[in-house]
């Protein structure tokens, strides 16, 4: 279990665990659902990662309201932050790691206010590397973080 987990570990070290993005197969209905990570969180005693782009999908794909489903994930508790925009493919979405809008980044950050214990923001984009650079460069001038 989670709790077993987070008992073993260092105690230097903060156990989380990940929203995943969500596609209606069968197998992300619970692991998915923010009500079920939310009590995960809490029973566990572990922090949130929250995947900025993954929540996007799930919302999405739930036919539900982005900020319906944020409001549910247990914020207060988010240690560490993915940061990437999903694209269009097919007839859903996917987790393309993109580099978000600026607009998407302070509105992540709006969202994570909460949580005491954010120490972590990994932007992910898988094409361009000088662009995860400057965009890297910009979070850190802008100071939104901090």
């Amino acid at each position: 279990s989670l709790s077993w987990v987070a008992d073993e570990v260092p105690s230097r070290t903060r156990v989380c665990i990940e929203n995943n993005n969500y596609f209606a197969t069968g197998a992300y209905e619970d692991v998915c659902d923010p009500a079920f990570l939310s009590a995960l969180v809490s029973r566990a005693g572990i922090g949130f990662l929250l995947d900025w782009s993954h929540a996007k999908i799930s919302a999405a794909h739930k036919a539900m309201p982005f900020t319906a489903y944020l409001e549910a994930l247990p914020l207060d508790q988010v240690v560490q932050v993915h940061l990437s925009a999903p694209e269009p493919r097919g007839d859903g979405w996917a987790d393309a790691h993109h580099l978000p809008t600026m607009d998407e980044v302070r509105d992540c950050v709006r969202w994570t206010a909460s949580s005491r214990e954010l120490a972590y923001v990994t932007p992910e984009d898988d094409r361009d590397a000088a662009a995860l650079l400057e965009f890297c460069e910009a979070l850190s001038a802008d100071g939104m973080w901090l």
